[in-house]
């Protein structure tokens, strides 16, 4: 939770960030419910690939998002970047990273399931995954921003 949390208000405050990812080491959760993650520690079945959504499923994209958010902060915030006399060759590598970063948000946003999806015509109201939603396309507006200023 420090780590996202952490990553929000860095993207946010355009600030660095307090926790880097090397320094939390528990793993990502499955995206299943608690009913049907019984089942599948119990079973050797497979519910990873015929799965729907779970009440994890946004929380799991926003996670996602706030490694892209973490790659930004360090990269964009670098002391290198606050040099004035900045060269062609770096000119050029830091075109490079923000083409690389840039490609890393588009790809998050091409693989964020329906359900999480935004659309101002079809807003239901007791979606579970709205709020995840609003969120994670706050963040992600809020890294284009610090990629790009």
């Amino acid at each position: 939770q420090a780590l996202l949390i952490g990553r929000v208000l860095s993207n946010c405050l355009g600030r660095p960030m307090a926790v880097e990812d090397g320094d939390c080491d528990c793993e990502i959760p499955l995206d299943l419910d608690d009913e049907v993650l019984e089942s599948y520690c119990k079973t050797s079945e497979s519910f990873l690939d015929d799965r729907k959504t779970s009440r994890l499923t946004g929380f799991l994209v926003f996670t996602k998002l706030c490694k892209v958010s973490g790659q930004i902060a360090r990269s964009m915030t670098s002391l290198m970047l606050q040099r004035k006399d900045m060269n062609l060759v770096k000119v050029r590598k830091l075109r490079k990273l923000v083409t690389e970063l840039e490609s890393e948000l588009s790809g998050w946003l091409q693989h964020v399931p329906d359900v999480i999806k935004f659309s101002v015509n079809d807003c239901d109201q007791a979606s579970p995954h709205l709020t995840m939603c609003v969120i994670s396309y706050s963040i992600h507006a809020g890294c284009i921003i610090n990629l790009h200023r």
